[in-house]
This record gives C-alpha cells, structure tokens and sequence, in this order.
C-alpha cells in the first residue's frame, strides 16, 4: 500500500540519533490507519561526506557543522539562492567553526567541507531521487534550528515534480509568526502545521484524503484560511512508542552501535519556568504547561525501545527531569545497563547526583550558566554560586558530567560581576569547567525577545543564510538574535574571562584534584591544582571544625553552631590520618581562635569561596582511591564512602 504521506527530516539534525519527533508521528500515524514514510537527509549527507574520507569523520564533520549556529543553513545558502558570492561568507564560518579543533585538524576539516565540492547539491539529489514524489498526498518537513534551508530546498524541488503534493512544514523553526513568514517568503510551501502535531497531523491527513475541509484543524497556518491555535497533548501516557525503523534501515555502511543513541521523552514543558521562566530561554513556544509521563510508562518504554534496537544509550529531550522520578524511575534504571543523558536543574542535591549515577545517567545539562549569584538572580535561574559549586563537585565526585556554558551580557551586569567569577576560576580548576564562554542571545518567545529598548539583529549565520530575502523577511523567520543586552562592556572583561576558561579548562584535562579526608578531628587536603605538584595540608582544631562546617555552604550563624564546643583534642582514630600527613610532608594550617581567622585563612588558601556570607568548601569530601592509596588511607578511604542502598 502506498503511503498518502512522507516525513523529511533533512540536516542538520543530530547524525547520531534517530529524529523524535517523525518518528513519533509515523507511530501515532499507524494507530489512526495511515502508512507513513520517512525520509532521513542526514544520512545521506554524512554517506555522501564520507566518501571523501571515512564513515567515522563524516560523522565528526557533520556533528561540528551541526553544533556550530546556524553553520548548517548557511551551507546550503549558495546553491539556494543561486548565489556563488556566499560562498567566501561560508568559508569564513567553517573556520570559525574549525577553531575548536587541534591545529592539525584544521585544514583539513576545511578541505573536505569546501562549499564548492557540492556536498550540499550531491546531498539534495541523492534525496530528491530516493524517492517518488508524486505518489504522496503530503510531504511533511520537520525543521528545527539548522534545518532550514536543506529543508526549503528539497521542498522547492518536490514542488516542482509534484505539484499537486501539499508541502508541510511543522517544527520549531515555524512557531508563532515564523509560520506565516515562511508561507509568505516561499509560495511553494502551502500549510504550517504549529505546535504538538500528534493529534493533529492525524486529524490533517484524514482530511486531504477524504476530502474534507482543512479549516479547524488545530495549528494548520494557510494562505487565506483563518488559524485555529495548536492544542498541548495532555496525556502523553496515551502516546503511541516511536517507531525508529526508518533511521536503521537508511543508515549507510560503516556505521557502529557505539556511535549512536536513542532519544526518548518522558515529559513536556518545563515545571520551573512554569513558576519562573529564565529570561534568555524560547523553548516552549506554544505552551510552558508541564507534563510528564507516569514512572511505569516512562520505564517500560524504555525498555522497549532497548529492547527492540538493542542500544544502550539514551538521550532524553525533556526540557527538565521530571522530580518524582527520582524516587520511581531512576532506581529502577539503575537495574539497567544503560547510559543517559537528562536536562536537569543546577540545584540537585548530592544524593539526587548520585541516585543519577546509580541510574546510568552519564551526563546532564543543568544550566549552571554562571558563577554569580546576582547574576543568577537576573537570569532567574533560581540557583546561587554556593548551589552551583555543590553542583560541580557532586558531579566530579559521582562522575556525572555536567554540559554548561558560561554565558555573559545580561541586563543590569556590571564588569565587576564577571571580573569576580574570573578570579574564582583558578580555584575550580578540580571541577567540570564549561564548554565555553558565549554570550547570551536573544530567542524568539523568550521573556529577553519581550524586554523593549533592545535593538535586535537577527545572527550573522541567520542573515547569511537567508541572504535572499529583505531585511525584514530575515527577521521574521529568525529565532536566535544579537544583541547590546548588558551594559557592561564586553571587551573590558570578555578576554579575562577567555584567559581564565582557557587555564581551567587546560588544568582539568591534565587532572588537577583538590580532595579531603575528614577525619573526627583533623582533616588532610590533597592539592594540585597549582601545576607545580602536589600540596600537602592538614587542618585540625577549630581550623578543621570550620572547613568541616562549610561543606554544604553555611553562614556565619551556622558556622558558629556546629563549631561550639566541638574543637576537640585528636582522636585516636585519627592517627593514620596523621601519620600519613607527617610521612608525606604535610603543612600544618596556623592554629586560629575565631571562626572568622579560621575563614579568612581557608579563603586566602583557596579552600573555601565566599558567597556574600555564605561560604562553601571547594575540596571534594573524601580521597579518590588513587590518592588514598598514594598516601596510605585506602582502609579509612574505603570506611567513609558511601553504601549504595
């Protein structure tokens, strides 16, 4: 039986994983009796840049150019537009891109991605010919971030073979007004489908076959047919298991299970933005109501998905880990050999961080973003300095790795506030740093885009790429803008804060450590964060009560009540710890009488980061086994971790 409709999902969507959301329809599509085809451009691009050098670089090519902005519109630009003159512009931004690579890797990456080895053009008549389009009543193209204009040039061509076919675009690159925009800038794509479509792209293919009007499906944008808004599925237990067969049959030769993921989601929306929304985020266009799948569902698809594919890495794409599951879902996973990757919030306590090893996630997007606390607050991030530095060292100790980026120029910064997180910086150099440091942009639908005053450009990338439109056409289909958000100056402390990423960075790959075994009475700090080798410290009395005291950050008035009375004479279960000290040639921490020389010693010695009065110890709490060993401590070392339940 012929399929009445195709779904598209051309670059750049991630290479190494099936898209969702088509997937997900053809599923939903399936229970309401319609066949559906999918067609994956992405694949087809990374066969057709792995025949200039290995499956495995294409993958890393295309995985650059798909992280890298819109690098990916851009690169179909030229052949678009019929505009050779773009393509010096593309080059430009290749070697942008190209800059994170080792040196050596450079020129090469340049080499094989050239614009005018026509990869792009080889890749849309590879697409174009894959398929018969005259046989569908409806191509559907799924177009999120980078995914326009390969998108819009294999619609163009279908159009034209096919001219009785209704071309469709759904996703977030056709959200709000940018739905009308693309009906209005290119004639042959004919409807928007807008917002969650698993119900409503049922309800649209019932209607072209049988005949019926289009007029009140929800979210279906037309020329001349008044818009009926998308409806939020509610019950998303009610949702039909994506159906991922078509990424694994067109996958080209040379591929390998470890190389890729699945994705899978178990909730919708974003509970903290339903209560604050964070000023630089555009995600949830269409609605911030958060829902999440029940724990029985969310496991047993899971398990069906391992199940069916027999891949053992998942990525969710929840905007936010849904909190019950820390007590359902996660323990339960853990029971698994998987691995996964979840967005969370930066304020998990330790033990959430560890319940998220137990269970197999890997890796976690929480939204660190900064190091200020007043900073933090404008973003509304509802997080401090004090909450993200637990966070960091709770993911060094359990070895979750932590994605973040630092992000700079928002309203009411001062110089001062990035100045400050430079100079801590040198002290976190144990602690997952950031990826890099960016500026914030400014998204469509996010409380930033609704601030007045700012004068908005849509980025360089995005103009580029649609350089055959006006100005305003430009804007209106853009989703990520440029702007003069902060009034602090950025080249006053932009290179600082380089400088000071880039050391962090380096001494974190060479394996600087900052650890501590806390002892009843005294405590051993083993240091290498300065590259000159290891320091050796040991603090005892009231110095040890005070660093014990801040490990969960604590006030002054805290402080004072777990110190009272508890700077006691050394323990005899301490004696390893302190022979250990004396044999490897510890220094000893001067001997203070208030809590507040306690303080100033540990801040000026770089154990301790103040934050206004609240002061948080930087060490991880016990010895890695290595250093245990090293010094003599695996018995106590092994004696103080923790029994997984």
């Amino acid at each position: 039986m012929t399929a009445p409709i195709c779904l598209v999902s051309m670059p750049f969507m991630p290479g190494t994983m099936p898209a969702l959301g088509i997937s997900l329809l053809k599923a939903g599509l399936a229970r309401a009796g319609h066949d559906c085809d999918l067609l994956y451009g992405s694949t087809l691009l990374i066969e057709a840049l792995a025949e200039g050098s290995s499956f495995d670089q294409a993958l890393r090519d295309y995985q650059l150019v798909g992280t890298s902005g819109h690098l990916g519109d851009l690169l179909f630009a030229p052949a678009f537009w019929g505009k050779p003159d773009l393509i010096d512009a593309v080059r430009g931004r290749l070697q942008a891109a190209a800059f994170c690579l080792p040196a050596a890797e450079r020129d090469p990456f340049l080499e094989r991605l050239d614009p005018e080895r026509q990869r792009m053009e080889q890749t849309l008549d590879r697409a174009f010919a894959a398929r018969d389009w005259r046989q569908f009543r409806i191509v559907g193209f799924s177009s999120t971030f980078a995914q326009s204009l390969a998108s819009l040039a294999l619609a163009r061509r279908i159009k034209l073979a096919a001219p009785d076919t209704m071309i469709l675009f759904g996703g977030a690159n056709v959200d709000g007004t940018m739905g009308a925009a693309l009906l209005a800038s290119f004639p042959f794509v004919d409807a928007v489908l807008q917002g969650e479509c698993d119900h409503s792209l049922p309800r649209l293919v019932d209607a072209v076959l049988t005949g019926q009007p289009l007029a009140g499906t929800p979210g279906l944008v037309m020329r001349g047919m008044a818009n009926s808004p998308s409806v939020p599925v509610t019950d998303l237990d009610g949702l039909a298991v994506p159906d991922f067969s078509d990424f694994f049959a067109q996958l080209p030769p040379g591929w390998r299970q470890d190389q890729f993921m699945l994705p899978f989601e178990t909730s919708r929306g974003c509970w903290w933005g339903e209560r604050s929304h964070c000023i630089f985020c555009g995600l949830n266009g269409d609605g911030m109501a958060y829902r999440a799948k029940s724990p029985e569902r969310a496991i047993a698809e899971v398990d069906r998905l391992q199940s069916d594919w027999q891949v053992r890495r998942f990525w969710a794409v929840d905007n936010i880990l849904p909190r019950p599951y820390f007590d359902t879902v996660l323990p339960a996973l853990g029971q698994r050999d998987l691995e996964l990757f979840y967005e969370t919030k930066a304020n998990l306590a330790d033990g959430q961080v560890a319940a998220l090893a137990r269970a197999g996630v890997t890796r976690i997007q929480p939204g660190v973003e900064s190091l200020s606390t007043r900073l933090l607050r404008i973003m509304k991030k509802g997080v401090s300095r004090t909450r993200n530095l637990q966070l960091l060292r709770s993911c060094q100790m359990h070895g979750v790795d932590p994605l973040w980026f630092y992000l700079y120029g928002f309203p009411g910064d001062t110089e001062e506030d990035y100045l400050d997180d430079a100079a801590l910086m040198p002290l976190l150099v144990h602690l997952p740093p950031p990826r890099a440091i960016n500026p914030v942009t400014v998204d469509r639908f996010s409380p930033l885009f609704r601030a007045t005053g700012m004068t908005l450009h849509p980025q360089q990338e995005h103009r580029l790429a649609f350089a055959g439109l006006s100005d305003t056409a430009a804007a209106d289909l853009c989703y990520h803008f440029d702007a003069q958000v902060g009034p602090a100056d950025p080249d006053r402390y932009q290179p600082c804060l380089a400088a000071a990423l880039a050391h962090w960075q380096a001494r974190y790959r060479a394996g600087a450590q900052l650890e501590a075994h806390i002892g009843c009475t005294v405590t051993l700090l083993f240091d290498t964060r300065d590259a000159d080798g290891v320091q050796l410290r040991m603090l005892s009395g009231l110095m040890h009560e005070v660093h014990r005291s801040v490990q969960d950050g604590a006030s002054p008035a805290l402080i004072a009540e777990r110190c009272r009375g508890n700077a006691a004479d050394p323990d005899p279960e301490d004696l390893p710890i302190v022979i250990a000290a004396a044999s490897h040639g510890a220094s000893f921490a001067p001997e203070v009488r208030t809590i507040d020389e306690a303080l100033d010693w540990l801040e000026a010695a770089g154990l301790v980061a103040r934050d206004g009065t609240v002061c948080q110890a930087l060490a991880l709490p016990r010895l890695s086994m290595l250093v245990a060993l090293q010094l003599g401590l695996e018995a106590q070392t092994l004696e103080a971790m923790p029994v997984d339940p």
